[in-house]
């Protein structure tokens, strides 16, 4: 995989949200660098180091079903480092679809009922080291929002990013970063439960905004 030019640069994706990208001879996880690939001279071979940022408590979700033949995984605490060597790029990215399918799928929102009869209520969304339980604004509820989402005692808007302590409503904390923001849209509007009542929402905030 030789340097090319800006002009004639090698770019690829894969994932929701662009989750790896491969520009020339980089690799990048979320936006952010997290390696490299290049072609091995003595066979031409493709080699590749990615580093992953992943709690250590998804590892064994995300390695599971991965076809991990020839791969050396590194771990620690908050990231896993795939090293490997395949015959051509075909091979390659094959499975860095198979890795972003398998990461994706660790923070899918997990919609949980008691039991049939009941409404869905709320669900959660892993992003990061954030766990956000994402619930359905009942009539009495003062949030201006009809979905918002709590991660210990803050409180996320979803449409906006803004996240504010659960007992002072009128003053935002601080706000995600934009491609977690992302992350979670995607996911809810994915939901069944969840996806229509939120595009109807963020229409009217864009609206009104």
């Amino acid at each position: 995989m030789p340097n090319n030019s800006s002009s004639d640069k090698n770019y690829k994706v894969f994932g929701d949200n662009s989750l790896i990208r491969i520009v020339n001879e980089t690799l990048f996880v979320n936006g952010y660098f997290a390696g490299s690939i290049f072609q091995n001279p003595l066979n031409n071979h493709i080699k590749f180091r990615l580093f992953f940022e992943l709690e250590d408590k998804y590892h064994n979700t995300l390695l599971q079903n991965l076809p991990l033949e020839n791969i050396k995984i590194e771990t620690s605490n908050y990231h896993i480092i795939f090293e490997a060597e395949f015959e051509n790029i075909p091979k390659v990215e094959d499975f860095f679809i198979k890795l972003c399918h398998s990461y994706e799928c660790c923070f899918d929102i997990v919609v949980e009922k008691v039991n049939e009869l009941e409404c869905v209520q709320e669900g959660t969304a892993t992003i990061g080291n954030h766990q956000w339980r994402i619930h359905k604004s009942d009539a009495d509820d003062i949030w201006p929002f009809p979905i918002h989402a709590h991660c210990h005692c803050e409180v996320l808007d979803p449409f906006t990013g803004n996240v504010y302590i659960c007992h002072d409503r009128s003053r935002v904390i601080r706000k995600v970063r934009k491609r977690n923001l992302r992350l979670i849209q995607e996911k809810i509007r994915k939901n069944k439960d969840y996806g229509e009542l939120f595009d109807q929402y963020l229409q009217s905030y864009l609206h009104d905004s």
